[in-house]
């Protein structure tokens, strides 16, 4: 029910994360892509940044994650879906996680 996406647009910082119950981000990504106000929806891949690179920075500014660049850490998913499908990944689509540059979840 959090207005994110308005304060998203007025400029004030907002990183996603899944430290509360349910522990899945995948559920924030959703909610924030079916979000039951209209006005507050964003797209799969604006959350998924919210909970990627943006959490990424808000923790460790300049750190060394969060985006998929040459020198940054290999952490990153990989879900089955085309780029401007409206929605948003699943678990069932999660194809790929490799973090700390290991392979640890595939399917």
């Amino acid at each position: 029910m959090n207005r994110c996406a308005t304060w998203i647009k007025r400029g004030i910082p907002v990183a996603f994360g899944s430290d509360g119950m349910p522990m899945d981000p995948l559920f924030g990504i959703q909610s924030m892509v079916n979000h039951p106000n209209p006005g507050e929806r964003m797209n799969w891949q604006d959350a998924y940044e919210h909970y990627s690179q943006t959490a990424e920075e808000f923790v460790f500014p300049g750190g060394d994650s969060g985006r998929i660049e040459t020198g940054k850490r290999a952490d990153l998913n990989w879900f089955d879906r085309i780029p401007d499908d409206p929605g948003a990944p699943t678990e069932e689509s999660l194809r790929l996680t490799i973090a700390g540059g290991r392979v640890v979840h595939e399917r």
